[in-house]
């Protein structure tokens, strides 16, 4: 027949094997959307990202020092350039709360403020007067 053509037996081979071989089922992912990255490198598109994420190496928390990390290899790259291997888990860290003299105190309604004595005057203004008497006396 003209136009046909004519598959090498390998070929063929091949192609009746592809087909009788089941097909993988799709993977489904089960990956913990709230996870921290699986893989990380600082950069300026990622500080966001690098500053909420704290990472555990060898079951030990590591400072802020990392420079990028990846679980699946294991491995961890600190800010001077060393890379080291081990086992490697990100963890979120916990929003830092303020320290406690930046907290506002409460105001209470019960108890209104004490009214401030307008009238008095300020210790640099009281020693000046004071001053100015004693030499009012002298001159008498």
């Amino acid at each position: 027949m003209r136009g046909s053509r004519i598959l090498p037996v390998g070929v063929l081979s091949a192609i009746a094997a592809a087909a009788l071989v089941p097909r993988r089922p799709a993977i489904t992912s089960t990956v913990d959307p709230n996870a921290p990255p699986r893989r990380l490198r600082l950069s300026d598109s990622t500080r966001h990202i690098c500053v909420r994420v704290g990472v555990l190496f060898n079951s030990i928390s590591m400072p802020r020092n990392v420079y990028a990390y990846d679980v699946d290899e294991g491995w961890i790259e600190l800010k001077d350039g060393k890379r080291l291997y081990g086992s490697v888990e990100p963890y979120w860290r916990q929003p830092e709360s303020p320290p406690l003299s930046h907290v506002e105190p409460l105001v209470s309604i019960i108890d209104p403020p004490a009214p401030t004595n307008v009238d008095r005057l300020s210790a640099a203004e009281e020693k000046r007067a004071r001053k100015a008497a004693k030499r009012a006396a002298a001159l008498r």
